[in-house]
């Protein structure tokens, strides 16, 4: 009978080593001998040699395995990690599940309308060769297809407050909910600002299903966050997860309409129909709202997604509904920019994280206050500033009329200031030769070939909205809106406006018509001052 010794034997001076690794996979399946510890003798010169009697130590070879501290160490590790897994994937269900029943499904539909356009140059010499139009230009009527958009919304109330996109509800003549439930709702519109992206909506029910906005501040980069959406417009309730990628990303120079610079970054896939959607930590708290992707030729997620901060959508959110529209601060720093290399040497700074001032607007609340063009602001109400984005994200956090600590680095040196900003209980107007500038938008007499359209289509207007540069008119009106009537009083020139608007501050009403469909007649309202 071979027993291990000759085994050993035959296996090293016979056959060699391969066969040694077979004969003690045998012994290992046959004894229980461990293949490791028969190699351990080998490194250990436990057999010195191969000519000599190979003793075997059963103490060594049959001794069952026992754990060392460092191993137990090591399995107490690997216990938490499992144990730390298994919560995350628990906390990401429990989210995902709140935020599956919080969604809404957006439908907006633009109605189908009737214009009139007149002929193109060749059309008008056939009929005027045929003696159709009498040397008249001949006018054709067409009619628009309806527009629909769909998008999605988080229900944050009980009572059915909805926050969603302001590009996914804009011009709507109807909107459409669908909650989690499967239940149809019509929609009405709150308010909206398209600054920053955000529409409010309120359907009539109560005891909905709904998510609380949380602290984006308290967010870090590389936290794990989902996102929810209707993905493509079918994928329903669609969720992705994925961390949080960076913080306070100006998004600007991809999309000029928004003059919002301080975005979430997310690697949480998201595709057109998510906009409006939720973006949650793993408590289910709301931490801010998806408003777009990086802009592809396809228009594909390309692997970066973006979402107003929860603290920011809270705010408009709050002012529409108690206010109607956004309260915004007026500090009077004017101008300011990011910190680099350059700026630094040029302007000999001693900082490189914050918020350059490039100026100040004279007998501002900050010139008041003692802040200078070139000083570095590095804090706002004690919270670091470590670029521009971040200094218009809190800024914008701020209420009017609240004291505001602003901290200063002026060539090495820290100074404070604690101002009280407040809203513009101002319209700004400024006449020009030809134009009228009110709080945004210029106004001028419309030219000639314009005029006479309006007398054939007899409508009596001579002023019309030539370019609009900033809230509140930006994302409301167009450029081109001849105004008829300010308030129900007909407008007959630009004076007239400016005495209107300046003696008054709250809701104007304007109707007008637009110049490529004077048949359609559209009534804005607007807020100009407190």
């Amino acid at each position: 009978m071979f027993n291990r010794k000759h085994i050993l034997i035959l296996s090293i001076l016979g056959f060699g080593i391969p066969t040694y690794v077979l004969f003690a996979r045998f012994v290992t399946r046959k004894d229980g001998l461990k293949l490791s510890s028969i190699k351990e003798l080998f490194n250990n010169n436990k057999i010195d040699n191969v000519n000599e009697n190979i003793s075997y130590q059963p103490d060594l070879l049959d001794k069952p395995n026992e754990k060392t501290s460092e191993d137990l160490k090591s399995t107490d590790q690997i216990s938490q990690v499992n144990e730390s897994q298994c919560d995350c994937e628990k906390r990401c269900i429990y989210s995902s599940k709140r935020a599956v029943e919080s969604l809404a499904f957006v439908t907006s539909t633009i109605n189908s309308k009737t214009i009139q356009r007149e002929a193109d140059p060749f059309e008008d010499l056939f009929e005027r060769f045929f003696g159709f139009s009498q040397g008249q230009r001949f006018k054709r009527e067409y009619k628009t297809q309806p527009v629909i958009g769909k998008g999605s919304g988080v229900v944050i109330s009980p009572d059915g407050y909805i926050v969603t996109n302001n590009h996914v509800i804009d011009q709507a003549d109807k909107i459409e909910i669908i909650l989690s439930n499967n239940r149809k709702y019509e929609a009405k519109l709150v308010g909206t600002d398209p600054n920053t992206d955000i529409a409010l909506l309120k359907i009539e029910d109560k005891d909905l299903p709904y998510l609380t906005f949380g602290d984006s501040d308290s967010l870090e980069v590389g936290q794990t966050v989902i996102s929810v959406g209707n993905a493509l417009s079918f994928l329903n309730s669609t969720v992705t997860k994925g961390i949080v990628s960076a913080k306070a990303r100006d998004f600007h120079k991809y999309n000029e309409s928004l003059s919002i610079s301080s975005f979430i970054q997310t690697d949480a896939a998201m595709n057109s129909g998510c906009s409006g959607g939720g973006l949650l930590d793993l408590n289910a708290n709301l931490m801010g709202i998806n408003v777009a992707i990086t802009p592809t030729q396809t228009n594909s997620f390309m692997g970066y997604s973006y979402a107003v901060p929860s603290n920011i959508a809270r705010k408009v959110v709050s002012d529409i509904k108690q206010y109607g529209y956004v309260q915004r601060i007026v500090l009077g720093i004017k101008n300011y920019c990011d910190i680099d290399d350059e700026i630094v040497k040029k302007n000999k700074l001693k900082q490189y994280k914050g918020c350059l001032v490039l100026d100040v607007v004279k007998d501002s609340v900050a010139d008041k206050a003692g802040i200078k063009k070139n000083d570095v602001i590095t804090a706002l109400n004690d919270q670091p500033i470590e670029s521009a984005a971040r200094f218009y994200e809190l800024a914008l956090q701020c209420p009017p009329e609240s004291l505001v600590k602003i901290t200063i680095d002026r060539f090495g040196t820290t100074k404070e200031f604690t101002v009280k900003p407040q809203a513009p209980n101002y319209i700004p107007i400024k006449k020009n030769k030809d134009s009228l500038m009110v709080n945004g938008a210029m106004f001028k007499l419309v030219d000639s070939k314009l005029k006479k359209k309006l007398e054939e289509a007899n409508i009596n207007a001579c002023v019309q909205i030539a370019d609009i540069f900033d809230t509140p008119w930006k994302g409301i009106f167009k450029k081109g809106y001849v105004v008829i009537s300010i308030n129900d009083i007909e407008i007959t020139s630009l004076d007239q406006v400016q005495d209107i608007i300046s003696k008054k501050r709250g809701v104007f009403t304007f109707d007008g018509v637009y110049p490529d469909n004077l048949d359609n007649k559209i009534c804005y309202a607007i807020r100009l001052g407190r």
